[in-house]
């Protein structure tokens, strides 16, 4: 399993916590968004809405459809502070 993978504590509308890991299935996550680089690179930009490239399958979703429901208007807010921070891609 290769890449890069973060992991993101949210609860009640706070970030609690984030982190690089190396085995996101050490992890106790209630679910897992992921996608490939330039569908990551196309959803900072804004060019690829969170929740419609969940729908589309532009990006996988593994995990506890309540949570992911309940937890919806927090990856748009994710994306969009994401999309603030001044990136370089290296490809």
């Amino acid at each position: 399993m290769g890449g890069y993978y973060l992991f993101v504590s949210v609860e009640d509308g706070s970030c609690l916590e984030v982190y690089e890991t190396d085995d996101p299935d050490g992890e106790d996550w209630g679910f897992a968004f992921r996608g490939g680089y330039s569908d990551w690179k196309r959803l900072t930009r804004g060019e690829v809405d969170p929740v419609e490239g969940m729908m589309d399958g532009t990006f996988d979703l593994d995990g506890d459809m309540q949570k992911v429901l309940q937890y919806s208007q927090a990856a748009v807010a994710m994306t969009e502070a994401a999309g603030d921070v001044d990136t370089e891609f290296e490809y």
